[in-house]
């Protein structure tokens, strides 16, 4: 079973690909969010690995881009076979260049024994065929491969060279990618955290010390009735306070009593769950 890693917080990993694509389908992951095979130390996008998930709702799941290997697993195969057939080649070319004047020399013989009735060469007119044509053709073959054969290697060397690049500079760009990601979920937390604020069930007619950013506050509510309260902020008192009375959960209901640190203190009008004891927010 091929399983991947998810990098996303409260995700237990590894899945499935089924899962991925559940996960993608509800909104809690994008195109460009990091994942890997589990098995491969190396991140990529969602995107990258199923690039149908995108365009419909079972593509991914069906026909994800793991099938193949990673690019890194290939390059030594394609470098290999790449030598191979150049050497292959190289070889043939070689050869041929030695058949050819043999191939000459066969139909050269031919012709002379069909014009000379049955006469016999004399020894003085037979040369060997397997030897003057051969060295004839000799020079031409160092002049046509060895320049080739150094600027493939040339080439190949280059190539190489630019691959190792590519793999060292690959990780740093990842882990960059990475890191950037993780900052934006934690300022999108905090965003979210103070948005909705910070509940806090205090006893009524009691001092209770209220953490806030930029420094706490000693508040005590009294409440009169359905309508007002007393409140004392740090022993300094206000009293009757109208109480704001809206949509709960929506900010109409709460009525501001303190601020302090780029945030604000409010007595929220709602049942706080507890007996003699009243709901502040911090937001």
């Amino acid at each position: 079973m091929i399983l991947y890693d998810v990098l996303l917080k409260g995700c237990d990993t590894p899945l499935t690909r089924e899962q991925v694509a559940e996960l993608f389908h509800a909104g809690q992951i994008d195109p460009h969010h990091p994942c890997k095979l589990t098995a491969n130390p190396s991140w990529r996008t969602i995107d990258e690995i199923f690039p149908l998930l995108k365009y419909d709702s079972t593509a991914g799941m069906l026909h994800p881009d793991t099938t193949m290997p990673p690019l890194e697993t290939w390059k030594p195969i394609l470098l290999a076979a790449g030598v191979v057939s150049f050497l292959t080649v190289v070889f043939i070319f070689a050869m041929r260049q030695n058949h050819e004047p043999l191939a000459a020399t066969t139909v050269s013989r031919k012709a002379n024994s069909g014009t000379r009735s049955h006469a016999l060469p004399s020894p003085a007119q037979f040369v060997p065929w397997n030897k003057a044509p051969v060295v004839a053709s000799l020079p031409s073959t160092p002049r046509t491969t060895a320049p080739q054969h150094n600027t493939d290697k040339s080439s190949l060397v280059a190539r190489l060279e630019r691959d190792r690049q590519a793999q060292d500079q690959l990780p740093r760009e990842q882990a960059a990618q990475t890191e950037s990601i993780r900052a934006a979920n934690k300022r999108k937390k905090l965003e979210e955290e103070r948005a909705a604020g910070t509940d806090h069930h205090i006893p009524l007619d009691q001092n209770y010390y209220v953490t806030m950013p930029g420094g706490g506050v000693w508040i005590k509510i009294h409440d009169n009735d359905v309508t007002t309260f007393d409140v004392s902020i740090n022993g300094a008192w206000r009293r009757n306070v109208r109480k704001e009375k809206g949509i709960s959960h929506s900010g109409t209901d709460e009525t501001y009593i303190y601020g302090s640190g780029g945030s604000s203190l409010y007595y929220v009008w709602e049942i706080s769950g507890k007996l003699n004891h009243c709901l502040l927010r911090v937001r």
